[in-house]
């Protein structure tokens, strides 16, 4: 099995709902988190918009971060992910 590649973006969250995308990604702003996204404006060029967020044709939309700060970006987002689950 290969390691993964250590410049490779790294997935952090993957989510349908807008609100959690926002909020996530306004937590690692706040945390200093350098991010991507992926997934987010996409579905609107399929000209079907955006179901519930992400789309039915391309996934759910993504957060991507630099492997050396995807530990520390999981601790950030930690309490987002919990607070889903318990809803």
């Amino acid at each position: 099995m290969d390691s993964p590649d250590p410049h490779e973006p790294v997935v952090v969250l993957s989510t349908s709902s807008d609100s959690e995308m926002a909020i996530a990604k306004s937590m690692l702003q706040a945390g200093d988190v350098p991010f991507a996204t992926r997934g987010e404006l996409t579905a609107d060029l399929f000209g079907v918009g955006r179901i519930g967020g992400g789309s039915m044709i391309i996934g759910p939309m993504e957060i991507l971060v630099a492997p050396r700060d995807a530990d520390f970006a999981r601790e950030i987002l930690k309490d987002l992910r919990e607070a889903e689950h318990t809803s």
